[in-house]
């Protein structure tokens, strides 16, 4: 009686294990911050690789200045366009992200995925960085290698952060971009007007200031008279013209830049 007793508290044991370590192994993987966000709800990630992934996405946070959203969706979704616009609008602007970001996500369930930058970041990404980041994640997503996927993410985008657009440029420093491009004319302007001063100088030593001087006591003059003037009156007419206000407005998503990405 007793051994079957503890058999039967043996076998309960071992089930409530097997439970209670399953509930372990599927809880949802998910933490977010002002560098990166990074959600995995049906543990697409190990262990091993959620923390590689925050480590890769933290640090190219510090190096662009941009936040960093990763989401892993194994849930099929209907999408009429594309899937950049479907998680634009159900994702990304329901929830408290940083304006200037660049998000991945990929759809298990349809092996699919997208990828578009937010705000500032958006300057730094056009189409052929689009297509070139969208081949690398494709492969990627062919290999089922997720943990890939994010890494080769992370690098496109710094990358492309540390070699900016010419409409980055402008926008980060109209100054630095003039000078960048068109440095050559400045140096030219500055050749010839350090050349004439230097003729003009060298002229005035060669010939001891005979010459280029103004002769005071020959060309000075004075003369002196008398001037009133009488101010009588002033008339002034106002006439205020009023000007239709236009009823139209620009519309958007509300960040600097917009957004910036495709399918893959």
């Amino acid at each position: 009686m007793i051994a079957k007793t503890a058999k039967r508290f043996s076998a309960l044991a071992f089930a409530l294990m097997l439970i209670f370590g399953s509930v372990t192994v599927c809880f949802a993987q998910s933490v977010t911050n002002s560098q990166y966000s990074i959600e995995d709800s049906k543990n697409l990630l190990t262990e091993n690789e959620f923390e590689q992934a925050k480590q890769k996405l933290e640090d190219a946070s510090k190096k662009t200045g941009w936040q960093f959203i990763v989401f892993l969706d194994p849930e099929k979704v209907v999408f009429n366009d594309s899937l950049k616009d479907y998680y634009e609008e159900n994702y990304y602007n329901k929830k408290d992200f940083s304006k200037n970001s660049v998000v991945l996500v990929i759809n298990a369930a349809l092996n699919k995925g997208t990828f578009f930058a937010n705000g500032d970041a958006s300057a730094y990404v056009d189409d052929g960085r689009i297509n070139e980041a969208g081949v690398k994640l494709r492969a990627d997503l062919n290999d089922q290698d997720f943990s890939g996927a994010i890494g080769d993410f992370a690098d496109k985008m710094v990358k492309f952060h540390d070699t900016p657009t010419a409409e980055a440029e402008k926008r980060d420093g109209k100054l630095g971009y003039v000078l960048k491009h068109y440095w050559w004319a400045f140096a030219l302007i500055a050749l010839i007007a350090g050349g004439a001063t230097f003729g003009i100088t060298a002229g005035k030593y060669k010939y001891n200031g005979k010459y280029n001087t103004y002769n005071l006591s020959e060309n000075s003059q004075t003369n002196l008279s008398e001037k009133q003037d009488i101010f009588v009156t002033k008339h002034t007419t106002s006439r205020v013209i009023q000007q239709s206000s236009s009823s139209s407005g620009s519309g958007g998503s509300g960040s600097s830049g917009g957004s910036r990405g495709g399918d893959f």
